[in-house]
């Protein structure tokens, strides 16, 4: 949720979504070309599942701490910080 902007509503989903696919499309990244396109594959499996999941993943839904603690600590093939905008 953090690479996508921590999305409140679907509709900031789909906007933050839209811009992250715009700044890391392989054309544009600055990252060399298999990178980039791994970054562009994952951002894309990730808003999918984040879609379909919306209801679970939604930050209304209430999680309990160690399952937040279990998130934070997922492994994850990219830095989130390096999806952030500077």
């Amino acid at each position: 949720m953090r690479i996508l902007g921590s999305p409140k509503t679907l509709t900031e989903l789909e906007a933050n979504y839209r811009e992250l696919i715009k700044r890391e499309h392989p054309d544009v990244s600055p990252f060399d070309q298999d990178v980039a396109i791994n970054r562009f594959s994952y951002l894309r499996s990730l808003y999918r599942i984040t879609r379909e999941h919306w209801q679970v993943l939604k930050p209304t839904a209430t999680i309990t701490a160690v399952e937040l603690e279990k998130r934070m600590k997922a492994p994850v093939p990219f830095a989130v910080e390096s999806f952030l905008a500077a």
